[in-house]
């Protein structure tokens, strides 16, 4: 007998869920290592909750998964802004800029460059929502596409993070853990691109 789960949405939602989920795993993977425990736990919590709607939405076709997927963006953008400013601290105990005036200075900006890809996906959803019949050449929500485009620009800027934790802190008191660098390069190169292209099909 064939077996199948019933779903009302469609379903590259279930291929970005999975995307997300395993994201999220990522992430988990990073805590466990120990690696800046302040927002990856933050980052892991949200991924999930962002998951979860994408599976949610898959299975029920609810329009409102677009609004709760969009709160989470927002807020692993304010996240994402607060490591840039204050590096790898817990909020309320202080900022630590001086990653600004050495050779970190560029993964905080790339940090700056990921709140504003956070931001725009997260109003991406919020439109969508607004505007559900907005199409782009008959293939679909207008905003599917640019929230594909938005979500590629993740490739570049975590392409860059690992390339660059290699070439500059490598043999520095910033030396990052070579797991670190994996994570990485299977955002950029597996993840990041699932869920990104699923939602140019």
């Amino acid at each position: 007998m064939k077996w199948h789960l019933e779903h009302k949405g469609h379903r590259n939602l279930f291929v970005r869920g999975l995307a997300s989920l395993g994201n999220a795993l990522l992430t988990g993977c990073v805590l466990g290592h120990g690696i800046d425990i302040p927002h990856q736990s933050l980052f892991f919590v949200f991924q999930l909750a962002s998951a979860s709607t994408l599976l949610i939405q898959w299975r029920t076709a609810r329009p409102s998964m677009f609004l709760w997927r969009g709160c989470s963006s927002l807020l692993m953008a304010i996240i994402s802004f607060h490591l840039s400013v204050c590096g790898q601290r817990w909020p309320g105990d202080g900022c630590v800029d001086v990653a600004w005036t050495d050779i970190r200075q560029v993964f905080r900006i790339l940090h700056v460059f990921n709140s504003l890809q956070l931001v725009l996906n997260g109003l991406s959803c919020f439109l969508q929502y607004r505007y559900p019949h907005r199409m782009f050449a008959s293939h679909g929500n207008e905003q599917l596409f640019y929230r594909g485009c938005i979500q590629a620009t993740g490739v570049p800027i975590n392409m860059l993070r690992g390339i660059l934790k290699i070439s500059m802190l490598t043999g520095t008191k910033y030396e990052r853990l070579p797991f670190e660098v994996a994570v990485n390069f299977l955002r950029a190169f597996v993840t990041i691109p699932f869920s990104s292209g699923s939602l140019f099909n």
